[in-house]
């Protein structure tokens, strides 16, 4: 059962409220997604770069683009689970009426992650399927469609609360 706050009437003061509560928590989790992304970049340069000396023909620069590419996958998954926390926080928050730490919210997301990631990887995998097929265009809708079944999918099989 939800924590009382959780059945007031919503107001944009009790929002801010609540989120000030947990700037260092949303502060940890955003530090950590852009740690990631950097990370991810950095990993990825450095791949295409080793696979552009690597097979020393300079004219075809596709191929190590797309080794980088892959080598930056995982990071990518990273950094779309810790995306989740910035809506899980508040849910987090909203069940039991506590103020959530950053160990709760990494807690809440680890104990099951490999459905998690499961799902995501599906989700990924349709949405660039749905990109290709459209030249891009159809990730202006199946992104956000996505992400909206994640997060159903989460609260739904217990991911997240």
């Amino acid at each position: 059962m939800a924590s009382p706050q959780a059945y007031e009437q919503p107001t944009i003061n009790k929002a801010w409220e609540d989120f000030i509560a947990h700037i260092p928590t949303m502060l940890l989790i955003w530090i950590a997604s852009v740690a990631v992304g950097v990370l991810g970049f950095l990993a990825s340069l450095a791949i295409s770069v080793t696979a552009a000396w690597l097979s020393g023909n300079s004219s075809d620069a596709a191929l190590p683009s797309l080794f980088g590419i892959a080598g930056q996958f995982p990071f990518l998954i990273i950094s779309s689970l810790l995306g989740v926390l910035f809506v899980a926080v508040p849910a987090l928050y909203y069940n039991s009426g506590e103020v959530i730490t950053i160990n709760a919210a990494f807690s809440a997301l680890l104990q099951r992650p490999l459905n998690f990631v499961g799902i995501e990887i599906l989700a990924w995998l349709l949405v660039a399927l749905v990109s290709i097929c459209t030249c891009g265009l159809g990730a202006l809708v199946a992104v956000p469609v996505s992400s909206f079944y994640l997060q159903n999918a989460a609260y739904h099989k217990g991911l997240i609360i």
